[in-house]
């Protein structure tokens, strides 16, 4: 009943609870993921602000926060953590995805013009490929220019389309898809 934050619950099964660690009086928590091996992001919302913390797991201690004022994340979004200086929040209802330089401890809101089916973030944040339900299309977006351009067109063979992976330093994605005809 007394389970310390970090403190192995089952040795077995080396889990965590974070239940006392990740809570908060003012906000509420949305979602969380690893950030490293010893750290973990969590993203909270209030009436008016939101809040990315890092918390370390051994000893609960908040490492850094950042603070967004005027900016409320609906309780389905998903955050995702690309290494240990970059994190980008997924909010669909808000048809947006907020880009974190955890380095700097700033962060960028990008509003979507339509809202992404699968996602796959690359070089640090800099572009994402993403396709979008009903659409045989992957679409690279690049953060620096706000550039979208649809880079594969699948619509005269498949039905529908998710990328999954995107090989670094090359033009080659890999895509799943669903088709009547394959």
């Amino acid at each position: 009943d007394n389970i310390i934050a970090g403190e192995p619950v089952n040795e077995i099964e080396s889990l965590y609870d974070f239940t006392e660690l990740l809570q908060r009086d003012d906000l509420t928590l949305i979602t969380a993921c690893p950030l490293d091996d010893n750290e973990l992001l969590a993203v909270y919302s209030g009436d008016n602000t939101s809040l990315i913390a890092s918390y370390d797991v051994s000893s609960g201690d908040e490492e850094f926060r950042v603070e967004m004022k005027d900016i409320v994340i609906a309780k389905d979004a998903v955050v995702n953590a690309v290494n240990e200086d970059f994190a980008y929040i997924m909010d669909v209802n808000n048809e947006n995805i907020i880009y974190f330089d955890l380095h700097d401890k700033s962060y960028e809101v990008i509003e979507l013009e339509h809202i992404p089916d699968s996602i796959v973030i690359m070089d640090e944040g800099e572009q994402f490929f993403y396709t979008i339900e009903g659409d045989c299309n992957v679409y690279q977006y690049t953060t620096a220019t706000g550039n979208r351009i649809s880079v594969f067109d699948a619509s005269d063979m498949v039905e529908d389309i998710e990328v999954k992976y995107v090989v670094a330093g090359s033009n080659t994605l890999i895509v799943e898809v669903s088709s009547d005809n394959y």
